[in-house]
């Protein structure tokens, strides 16, 4: 059989041959020892290969070969630790007695004592080895660091951008329960209104269950991304977490609860992100006729105002007051404000007087940007 390879082997070419050779040399490398597959390529190369040249080629190829296998071995092999055991014979450590005039109110210095009365071995004091410790040695006792003091973590809910959380619950059309990394976190969404359903102190309005189970519909027990908005506040006065839902498939649900008519575009204060999305999302509703806008929607539910006695309408004072009458309304805006700008049209009132203002609504505040 050896003689079939060898007669197998010399019907190659030349070049075949070299690397046929260096091919079976490396792999021999890796299974047997270094020195012995070294010198029994150059046993081999000098009995197969005829030419000089070729068999110096062979030699230095080799050579390179096993010098390299040779450092990336040794480079492997982890240092072994060199360790240094140092006796430690047993002492016996007195304190020192205090001075008979010590007066025995003071308060004592000296580091508090423990005498051991039974033998020890391979007790760690200090970082030293001890072995068999006498009895009766009086060893200083250990004292023990002071722990460290740490702050406590902020109660905020990290939010972090492109990160999906759990929808716990549906509050209604645009109030949400998520789960945030275990902490259960109410969310308002920024830009949509719909109808109120679970309001304390008003009565189920009209098309409010219809936008509430829409949203059910839309969020129960999904995966959503969550979005906060550096141009509005992280919570609202009730404590809620204000920003965007995405859904799964990457829509906006405000968006989408807009432009299927369940819902009005609120600006509260100041615009935010998706403030024109969203105004353009509730004219299309409008323009289609659909949820809130379609014919015959809640006519059956209009109340007819009780009608009030006439009250004296203050002067004009020659400017213009505007104000929202959204229940989360708490700023009104003089003319030269930029603010009553982007107020919700459906909420959008305009007074001639400042006084008149005050008299409907006594507890909203002037807005900063009118001083």
């Amino acid at each position: 059989m050896l003689q079939d390879l060898l007669i197998k082997y010399q019907s190659f070419t030349t070049k075949q041959q070299v690397w046929l050779s260096v091919g079976v040399f490396i792999l021999a490398l890796v299974i047997l020892p270094n020195v012995l597959v070294y010198g029994a390529a150059i046993f081999v190369s000098h009995r197969l290969i005829q030419e000089v040249s070729f068999r110096r080629i062979f030699v230095i190829l080799f050579s390179v070969v096993t010098f390299t296998s040779f450092i990336l071995l040794f480079a492997d092999e982890p240092v072994p630790e060199t360790v240094v055991e140092m006796p430690v014979e047993s002492v016996e450590v007195i304190a020192p007695e205090p001075p008979e005039e010590t007066i025995a109110t003071s308060t004592p210095t000296t580091t508090p004592e423990v005498v051991v009365t039974e033998e020890m071995s391979d007790v760690q004091t200090n970082g030293l080895v001890t072995e068999d410790i006498e009895e009766n040695t009086v060893m200083p006792a250990a004292v023990s660091p002071e722990p460290e003091q740490f702050e406590p973590a902020s109660e905020e809910p990290v939010v972090q951008a492109n990160v999906t959380y759990r929808v716990v619950s549906v509050v209604d059309g645009d109030t949400v329960k998520l789960d945030m990394n275990g902490t259960t976190e109410t969310i308002r969404i920024i830009g949509l209104d719909t109808p109120e359903t679970v309001h304390p102190s008003k009565p189920v309005e009209c098309m409010g269950i219809e936008a509430s189970n829409q949203a059910k519909q839309l969020l129960a027990e999904q995966i959503v991304r969550f979005e906060s908005d550096d141009t509005q506040d992280t919570r609202d006065r009730f404590g809620r977490l204000l920003g965007y839902l995405f859904l799964p498939n990457g829509n906006n649900f405000a968006e989408v609860m807009l432009r299927a008519g369940y819902g009005n575009e609120y600006t509260y204060d100041l615009a935010y992100k998706y403030q024109s999305a969203f105004k353009a999302a509730e004219q299309s509703a409008r323009t289609n006729k659909v949820g809130l806008w379609a014919d015959d929607v809640c006519v059956d539910e209009i109340e007819e105002e009780p009608e009030s006695q006439p009250v004296a309408t203050p002067a004009s004072d020659g400017s213009k007051w505007y104000v929202s009458s959204h229940h989360s309304s708490e700023f009104y805006y003089c003319e030269d404000s930029d603010g009553w700008a982007n107020l919700s049209p459906n909420y959008l009132e305009v007074y001639e007087s400042e006084v008149a203002l005050k008299a409907k609504y006594p507890g909203h505040t002037l807005h900063e940007s009118c001083f």
